[in-house]
């Protein structure tokens, strides 16, 4: 029922939409009676229609079916563009991220984890997501065996004893197929919001950091290097986000598909097997020699931001001394060395490619021709369509796990990058005291430009309102 009544709701939508294409572009309007919010420039934008939608419509997307339509009919403006939720807003999870990270930081300073920090704020929407892909993976696992029932079932012949039974298989097919594309739709649609959540925190983190971090730390990042965080480290840790659970769903895959092999092709599928572990230990040396690569071509791309970034704070100084020629030069040859390692990175990348593409078409084919040397008489189309079932499953952990573990490594070492920025030591606040008399008091002060150079006690500051001075025949030994 809830089958033909999802395929019903869709052919009216669609039906709608063709009727609306006579209408002309000026007519066409968001039908929407969802409340209208003002934004922070006094633009009216309608709000977000998911809030207001019921379970049927959370279920199928139907909240945003009118947003699609609009969109086939004209191009979009800001206007028609819904406003993000609060939970989805900048400002609340900036305030959820940096509530942890003082946590996280009070606890344990310099060894602070931003991954752990991430982990107690998302970590509930991240296993639930990761919840929905185990289940999606069980159903599509499933699918093979209602599919050697059909075959056999025909294969034997259809008796009018039991073709309820065979109605059975194929309509077991048809709702483990739904249910698991189903749930893996939303698995997708929560990781994928997750990472816009994330990116939100974390960039707005890094700028709020940067305005608050001491001048000997700041000395440490130019504003390139910073801008580079947020936009480089940030979007590789918000695209990584929908494919960490592949590292253990992938495994899942792999070995329930190729136990399900063991049992229908024997020994045959030792030629698979050779091939699989012969390529594991490929897919693990990628995935150090990826997180190496990257981290030297990060290293020559921060240096020239670095030295973009004096060049033009000192513009002035250069064009006075004509220096063009000669920093144009040094850009040009750091530039120089950055493509080259950016080049022997998507070399590489291409090869480790090659090789899991191909990986599953190999294994398949060397399966089925020692399956025909030893076990030819075997063949039927239950067992051989099965099997294939199963080599499609296998295609896509086999092809994408190399790849999503170097995507993993990246992700690690942005996340490292971030979480060194955001340990960088901030700049004191001075309280206010309740002598209103004294401007400033410092007892036992210790200045150095090098707050570890040396173990000395910690200087008590006050900052009062000034209002009047003592005269100097009243002045003690403090300092005033």
């Amino acid at each position: 029922l809830f089958f033909f009544a999802f395929v019903y709701h869709h052919f009216r939508i669609i039906q709608k939409a063709q009727m609306s294409d006579s209408v002309e572009e000026s007519d066409i309007q968001i039908e929407d009676k969802t409340p209208v919010h003002v934004n922070d420039d006094g633009i009216e934008i309608p709000a977000n229609p998911e809030e207001s939608a019921n379970i049927f419509s959370r279920a199928i997307f139907e909240w945003s079916s009118k947003l699609i339509r609009l969109g086939k009919s004209r191009a979009l403006v800001e206007t028609d563009v819904w406003d993000v939720r609060k939970k989805e807003s900048a400002h609340a999870n900036s305030s959820r991220f940096e509530a942890a990270w003082k946590v996280e930081f009070d606890a344990k300073a310099e060894k602070s984890n931003i991954l752990a920090v991430l982990h107690r704020i998302y970590g509930l929407e991240f296993w639930l997501a990761g919840s929905l892909k185990f289940a999606s993976d069980i159903f599509n696992l499933s699918t093979p065996i209602f599919l050697k029932l059909i075959l056999s079932y025909l294969t034997e012949g259809p008796d009018q004893q039991n073709v309820w039974l065979g109605l059975l298989w194929v309509f077991g097919i048809l709702a483990f197929s739904s249910v698991g594309y189903f749930l893996q739709h939303h698995y997708f649609y929560i990781t994928m919001n997750l990472g816009i959540k994330v990116r939100a925190a974390l960039v707005t983190a890094l700028f709020k950091k940067t305005t608050r971090v001491s001048a000997q730390a700041k000395s440490k990042k130019t504003t390139g290097e910073i801008l580079n965080l947020m936009s480089v480290d940030c979007t590789t840790i918000t695209a990584m986000l929908p494919y960490i659970h592949f590292l253990w769903s992938g495994l899942l895959q792999i070995i329930v598909a190729v136990i399900a092999l063991i049992f229908l092709m024997r020994l045959a599928i030792s030629a698979g097997l050779i091939i699989m572990i012969g390529l594991m230990p490929v897919g693990l040396v990628s995935a150090i020699l990826f997180g190496k690569l990257r981290k030297r071509y990060l290293f020559y791309s921060d240096k020239r931001i670095k030295l973009t970034n004096e060049i033009l704070q000192g513009v002035k100084i250069l064009k006075f001394y004509a220096w063009e020629n000669s920093f144009i030069k040094r850009i040009l040859k750091i530039r120089v060395k950055e493509v080259q390692k950016i080049k022997i990175y998507y070399v590489f990348n291409s090869i480790t490619n090659t090789i899991a593409f191909t990986s599953p078409i190999f294994t398949s084919v060397s399966t089925f021709a020692l399956f025909a040397i030893i076990d030819g008489d075997r063949f039927s189309a239950d067992l051989i369509f099965t099997a294939l079932a199963y080599f499609n499953i296998l295609r896509i952990p086999l092809t994408f796990y190399p790849m999503i573990i170097g995507f993993v490594v990246q992700c690690y070492i942005s996340i490292l990058r971030i979480g060194g920025y955001m340990g960088y030591a901030e700049k004191r606040e001075i309280s206010e005291g309740d002598d209103p008399n004294v401007p400033i008091d410092i007892t036992k002060g210790f200045f150095d430009w090098n707050p570890k150079a040396e173990e000395a006690p910690k200087p008590k500051f006050s900052l009062f309102k000034k209002k009047a001075r003592k005269p100097k025949e009243e002045k003690t030994n403090e300092m005033e």
